[in-house]
């Protein structure tokens, strides 16, 4: 038994790719990243955490505080772990694993209410 389905689907990619680019987008994208990969970032006053530049523009997060750069590379730091238990250097890298299929959805989510 042979069975056999025919559809005409039509997806608009340069439409979908068109909003991607779009600043509305990305800082909803950055703004999302930022709460999935917190957790991951070293606490102690909140201030590396909170004091951040996000540029959708530049599709970027930057940590301002003037010691981000030692926590985020953390070469021979100890981190505390009584108020961030996932504390680590490269915070991104390390909430990737857990957290990219929650922003892939966020993202999916935007695109399918038109935002971008």
């Amino acid at each position: 038994m042979k069975i056999s389905a025919g559809m005409d689907v039509h997806i608009d990619a340069e439409g979908i790719l068109k909003r991607t680019l779009t600043p509305g987008f990305w800082g909803g994208v950055l703004g999302e990243w930022h709460r999935l990969y917190t957790p991951y970032v070293p606490m102690d006053t909140g201030l590396l955490a909170s004091q951040v530049k996000i540029d959708a523009a530049e599709r970027s997060i930057a940590h301002t505080v003037p010691y981000a750069n030692r926590q985020y590379y953390g070469g021979g730091l100890n981190f505390k772990r009584d108020r961030h238990p996932l504390a680590s250097a490269r915070w991104d890298q390390a909430a990737a694993p857990s957290a990219l299929g929650s922003l892939s959805a966020f993202a999916q989510g935007l695109l399918d209410a038109g935002i971008g």
